[in-house]
Formats: C-alpha cells, sequence, structure tokens
C-alpha cells in the first residue's frame, strides 16, 4: 500500500490533484497558469466594515480611506472613515505640479459632470457617494487658513 498525497498550489493553497506517477509539479504549474485565483482576491469581496460580513456584488470603494463597503456602510460617515495617516518622519516624493493640474482639471470636469447629472435626478448610489467626496475635496481645498 502506497501512500498519495495530493499537492498543494503554493498560490491559493488549494489542492491540485494530477494522475497517479505524473510529475507533481507539472499539475500544479498547470493549475497556476490555467485556473488559478490569488487567495488574496476571494477575500477582497466582503465589506471592511468591522462585524459585517456582506459579500460585495458591487463594491463600493471609499475614496477617502480606499477600503471596499457594502451599500449600508458606503459613505465614509457609516463606516467611521477615518483616512491613512501620513507619516511625517519619511518624505515621499511629491507630484510635480502639471500632474496636480491635470488632477484637479480632471476632478473638476468630473464633479460637473456629476452636478448636472444631480440636477436632473439620474445619479447612481455610486456616483452620488463619488459627488460627495469631491464636494468635501473641493471644500477643503477652498479653505486657507492664514
Amino acid at each position: 500500500m502506497s501512500l498519495f498525497s495530493v499537492p498543494t498550489c503554493p498560490i491559493c493553497e488549494q489542492p491540485v490533484p494530477g494522475p497517479r506517477g505524473q510529475d507533481p509539479n507539472i499539475s500544479v504549474n498547470r493549475h497556476i497558469q490555467n485556473n488559478c485565483n490569488d487567495k488574496k482576491q476571494t477575500a477582497s469581496n466582503i465589506c471592511h466594515q468591522r462585524g459585517c460580513n456582506a459579500k460585495l456584488l458591487v463594491p463600493m470603494n471609499c475614496s477617502d480611506c480606499g477600503y471596499s463597503f457594502c451599500v449600508k456602510h458606503r459613505l465614509p460617515v457609516d463606516h467611521s472613515c477615518q483616512p491613512p495617516q501620513k507619516n511625517t518622519s519619511q518624505k515621499r516624493p511629491t507630484a510635480s505640479s502639471s500632474s496636480k493640474r491635470r488632477n484637479s482639471k480632471q476632478q473638476e470636469q468630473e464633479l460637473a459632470r456629476l452636478t448636472e447629472k444631480a440636477n436632473h435626478n439620474r445619479l447612481t448610489e455610486a456616483e452620488q457617494a463619488r459627488l460627495t467626496s469631491l464636494r468635501r475635496k473641493q471644500r477643503k481645498s477652498s479653505c486657507i487658513i492664514s
């Protein structure tokens, strides 16, 4: 009686069956090339709110903190949003002024487009959340403290 063990994929940690007598590396390589799903991808479809395990058919990404939430927790006030804290001890390179202007111009255009849709009551929930986020960013950037 010989013991036969099924190899496990190092990426998704799923068993990879193969024919007896064949090198298990061949089966694992074929699995990785054809139908391997990364383990991290499968876990990302759950609401990030503590205590909520709702599966996300349509993830709502928060523009402030970057996490995915269900419809119930999609707004920053609903999930006690705290943007990532910036580490002041390590300086990161800043974007060039031209790319900042381009991003600002794109945000202004998106804000105008979403505002126009809102005036005609044609916003989806995701667009409503994005419009709120853009308006909040616009208020922060226009507020100058001397």
